[in-house]
C-alpha cells in the first residue's frame, strides 16, 4: 500500500469516526514521510493526548505557517496545557514561595543547543547502539558487538538511465518476440507449409501429428537454433531487468558485457550478411539495440556504486523542530540504536522541557544504555508534569531493578 493510499484510508476513519484506526494508519504516513501535512493536520484531530496534539499542530504550522485551523487549534490547545501547569498558590499568595522555582518558569528558560551541557555524551565516536566508548577505525563495538561500518549505496533513488535501461530490455524482448513471429509465420508460408503453429512442438522436443518429412523439412527451413536465439534473447533481457531493477552488485559490469557482446554481435551479422536482407536487418537491429545499451551503461555506474561508512554518536542533519528530533529518536529505538536514539530525544526535551512524553522517551533510552541515575532524572520531570501517568511508574520499576542488579565494569579500552 502506498502512503497516499495509506493517507487516504486513515481520514476516511477519522471522518468515520474510527480514532483508534485513524491513529494508526496516519502515524505510519507521517512516521514515512515527515513532510505529510494532511497527515499531520489530521492525526491532530484523532490524538488524545494534549502533549501529542501539540506536536501534530506545530508540524503543521512549520510546513504550513499560514495555516489558520493549525493556528486556532495550537492556541486552544497551549491554553489547556496552561491549566494543567499553572502554578496554584495559597489563597492570598501572588507569587511562589521563595527558594521555590514553578515549573513554568523552568520550561520558558533559553536553552541552548548543547543539552544540558558538554558531557560524556558529546563524542561522536560513541557507539551508536550502547553509547559506550569506541575507537574510530572500530568496525564493531566492542561492547555490544553491533557493526559500526555499513556499506550503503552512493545513490538512493534509481536513476533516470536506469529506467531507460530497462525500458530498452523490454523494448529488446517485444521486437524479439515479434521477430520470431513474423519471421516464423513467413518462413513457413513461404515454403507453403500449412499450420505452422502444429510444427511449434517439435522445438520442444515434442512430436507433432504431422508426416516425419513436413517435420523434418520444418526444421531445415527454420532451424531449431534460430527459434531458441530468440527465446534465449528474451529471456537474458528479462535477466538483465531484473538486475538493474534490483541494481545487484555488479550488475552493471554484466550490462557492459552484453552490451559489449551485441555489438560484436550485430557488427558481425550485418558485416557477413553475404547479400541476404534478412541477415543485414537483423544484424542492423541487434547493432542499434547494442549501441543504445553502451550508452546506458556508460551512464549506471552511480547506481551501482556502495561507499562505507563509520556509524557516529550525532543527531541527523537538517532538524529543526523538537517533533522531529522525538520522531528521529523513536525510529532509532526501533532499530535498537539507543545510544542515537537517547541523542535526539536530548534534543527534543532541551527544545520542549514541559513535555512528559519527551522525557519518558528519554528516560527509556537511558534505561537501555544502562545509564539508570540519569533514566530516574529524566522520569523525575515526567512525573513533575504528569503524576498521574501510570508508564512513568512501570518504568520507575524497571529502572529500580536496573539498579538492584550488580553492574559488570565496562573494559578498559588500550589508547592507540
Amino acid at each position: 500500500m502506498t502512503p497516499t493510499d495509506t493517507l487516504s484510508r486513515g481520514i476516511a476513519a477519522a471522518e468515520a469516526g474510527d480514532r483508534v484506526e485513524a491513529r494508526a494508519l496516519l502515524t505510519e504516513v507521517v512516521q514515512t514521510d515527515d513532510s505529510q501535512l494532511e497527515g499531520w493536520w489530521w492525526l491532530s484531530q484523532v490524538i488524545d493526548s494534549l502533549e501529542e496534539r501539540a506536536i501534530c499542530l506545530e508540524n503543521v504550522l512549520t510546513l504550513d505557517p499560514a495555516h489558520k485551523a493549525a493556528q486556532h487549534e495550537l492556541a486552544w490547545v497551549q491554553e489547556q496545557q496552561e491549566k494543567f501547569f499553572r502554578p496554584v498558590y495559597a489563597p492570598g499568595q501572588e507569587k511562589p514561595i521563595e527558594g521555590v522555582t514553578p515549573l513554568s518558569a523552568t520550561a520558558t528558560a533559553p536553552i541552548t543547543t548543547d543539552y544540558p551541557n558538554k558531557d560524556e555524551f558529546d563524542n561522536e565516536w560513541l557507539c551508536p547502539y550502547c553509547a559506550a566508548a569506541t575507537r574510530p577505525k572500530d568496525a564493531a563495538c566492542p561492547h555490544c558487538k553491533q557493526p559500526l561500518v555499513i556499506t550503503r549505496r552512493v545513490s538512493r533513488e534509481r536513476s533516470a538511465w536506469l529506467w531507460r535501461g530497462i525500458f530498452v530490455q523490454i523494448g529488446f524482448i517485444l521486437t524479439a518476440f515479434a521477430a520470431l513471429s513474423v519471421s516464423y509465420a513467413l518462413i513457413f508460408r513461404y515454403y507453403r507449409l500449412a499450420s505452422p503453429l502444429a510444427y511449434v512442438p517439435l522445438y520442444f522436443g515434442q512430436p507433432v501429428d504431422r508426416p516425419a518429412e513436413l517435420a523434418q523439412k520444418a526444421l531445415e527451413i527454420y532451424p531449431l537454433w534460430v527459434f531458441w536465439a530468440f527465446l534465449a534473447a528474451g529471456w537474458l533481457s528479462l535477466l538483465l531487468i531484473g538486475l538493474l531493477y534490483f541494481r545487484v552488485k555488479q550488475g552493471n559490469t554484466v550490462y557492459f558485457i552484453n552490451a559489449t557482446a551485441m555489438l560484436a554481435l550485430g557488427l558481425g551479422l550485418a558485416a557477413f550478411s553475404g547479400g541476404s536482407t534478412l541477415q543485414l536487418v537483423l544484424g542492423s537491429i541487434v547493432l542499434i539495440f547494442g549501441a543504445t545499451q553502451m550508452l546506458v551503461t556508460l551512464n549506471l555506474w552511480n547506481d551501482f556504486k556502495f561507499k562505507s561508512e563509520r556509524l557516529r554518536l550525532v543527531t541527523d542533519g537538517g532538524i529543526k523542530n523538537h517533533a522531529s528530533f522525538y520522531l528521529a529518536g523513536r525510529k532509532y529505538a526501533e532499530l535498537g540504536m539507543w545510544g542515537l536514539a537517547m541523542l535526539h530525544y536530548r534534543r527534543a526535551v532541551a527544545r520542549k522541557e514541559r513535555n512528559a512524553v519527551y522525557h519518558l522517551a528519554l528516560a527509556l533510552a537511558y534505561s537501555k544504555i544502562n545509564r539508570p541515575d540519569l533514566a530516574e532524572k529524566s522520569l523525575d520531570a515526567a512525573e513533575r508534569i504528569d503524576p498521574d501517568s501510570p508508564e512513568i511508574w512501570e518504568l520507575r520499576k524497571q529502572v529500580s531493578a536496573q539498579k538492584a542488579r550488580p553492574r559488570r565494569p565496562l573494559k578498559r579500552m588500550n589508547p592507540r
